[in-house]
């Protein structure tokens, strides 16, 4: 933790106050950077909630984004999702987390992917076992049918924001 504070420092993000503990003080505010961000950085939009267990609509958040380090995050098109519910904690994925989202449709075995099931949004981890396609949770497994399906994958996910607070 403290060699990843020494990098933001020496970028000039932050200031730490050597005087107390856990001083720290932001330098660059995201909204400071203009509409482009910086070259290390890259903004990904918010594209709704996404619901950790039973499925729900997408909420439209309106035009919230995030400025990041282009590097966390490899590929083009990502984007966030607000998780709502705590049916994905054995991913350690937490209510209130923001989710990145690569826009593959793609999915191997294992991967934590957000798909739509019918007109609904769900974050849920996708295996392949017995044959079959299925998207799992704390809530149980929901079988894709090949033929048919109202169930689409949107993304993987490949990141996690979870707010300090």
């Amino acid at each position: 933790m403290s060699q990843h504070l020494q990098a933001l420092e020496r970028k000039g993000y932050i200031h730490r106050g050597r005087d107390k503990s856990r001083a720290i003080r932001f330098l660059h505010r995201p909204d400071s950077l203009g509409a482009s961000g910086s070259d290390h950085t890259v903004s990904l939009p918010v594209r709704g909630c996404v619901a950790a267990g039973l499925a729900a609509n997408s909420d439209d958040v309106g035009d919230a984004s995030y400025y990041v380090d282009r590097t966390l995050f490899a590929g083009d098109g990502n984007f966030l999702m607000k998780v709502e519910g705590d049916c994905m904690v054995d991913a350690h994925i937490l209510e209130g987390d923001l989710i990145v989202v690569s826009p593959e449709r793609a999915a191997a075995s294992g991967d934590v992917v957000v798909a739509r099931i019918g007109t609904e949004v769900t974050v849920k981890r996708y295996e392949m076992r017995g044959g079959g396609e299925y998207l799992v949770s704390q809530m149980g497994p929901v079988r894709i049918d090949s033929k048919g399906s109202d169930v689409q994958i949107l993304g993987r996910v490949v990141g996690l924001i979870r707010s300090a607070c």
